[in-house]
């Protein structure tokens, strides 16, 4: 009941930063969740120490509305109204320069049963940095798959095939790519002892013309996942 809440990806990276902006552009606004504007300053903070949260009651959302702050700004403030059994509500806390904009898409797993809630970051050219707020509407469906919350998405070919793969850091801290945008599932990518999927990026490492996956951890540590033909293969 309430709500349920997990990890996503402080350290954001940028698209721009993939040469992937315009994929990753089409492929936000083709598939647009419907976006609610909260306004946190005059609610009790929702989030926490999380920076994600997945409403899918409406016992803590009604007790939002409960505790809305006496300022003289927030006196007329309503929360919008919710159909709970019809949709299920996701914030998310998001570090990114100023200017920032952010794509969401669900991509089904069915092997897994899961839904995977991923994110698109497009650089917007500003020095700064600040946090985002994104609030949306996810639909329920007769699926019963788990909603699952994952990290800014990064984009590479890594099998040489000159179409784009996508790679993600979902809150079940397992790393997965999805290979040429075919409708197929994700595939879980094996990581090596230590190494993480909460600040990742994507490079050439051995000048080979496959794009290699770049991992780090706290202390300096890193590890890299080559590309090849059959992709990121655990033996790589």
């Amino acid at each position: 009941m309430g709500a349920l809440r997990m990890a996503v990806l402080a350290v954001l990276w940028t698209a721009a930063a993939w040469g992937e902006v315009d994929l990753f552009r089409a492929w936000s606004d083709s598939t647009a969740l419907p976006r609610l504007a909260i306004n946190t300053n005059c609610i009790d903070d929702p989030f926490g120490m999380e920076r994600s949260l997945i409403v899918d009651s409406d016992s803590l959302y009604n007790s939002w509305s409960a505790g809305i702050k006496d300022y003289q700004q927030c006196r007329d403030y309503q929360l919008p109204e919710i159909d709970f059994a019809r949709y299920r509500l996701v914030g998310l806390q998001l570090f990114a320069d100023c200017n920032a904009s952010f794509g969401l898409r669900l991509w089904p797993n069915k092997s897994e049963r899961i839904q995977h809630l991923l994110v698109t970051e497009d650089y917007g050219g500003c020095r700064g940095m600040r946090m985002h707020e994104r609030w949306v509407l996810v639909r329920r469906d007769s699926s019963a798959y788990a909603l699952q919350l994952s990290g800014v998405a990064a984009s590479g070919d890594f099998n040489g095939d000159d179409r784009s793969d996508v790679v993600f850091w979902s809150s079940d801290r397992v790393v997965r790519v999805i290979y040429n945008w075919d409708g197929n599932d994700p595939v879980p990518l094996p990581l090596p002892k230590g190494a993480t999927g909460e600040y990742m990026f994507v490079d050439d490492r051995n000048a080979d013309g496959y794009q290699d996956l770049v991992l780090e951890w706290g202390g300096g540590g890193e590890a890299v996942l080559f590309g090849s033909e059959k992709g990121l293969m655990p033996d790589n």
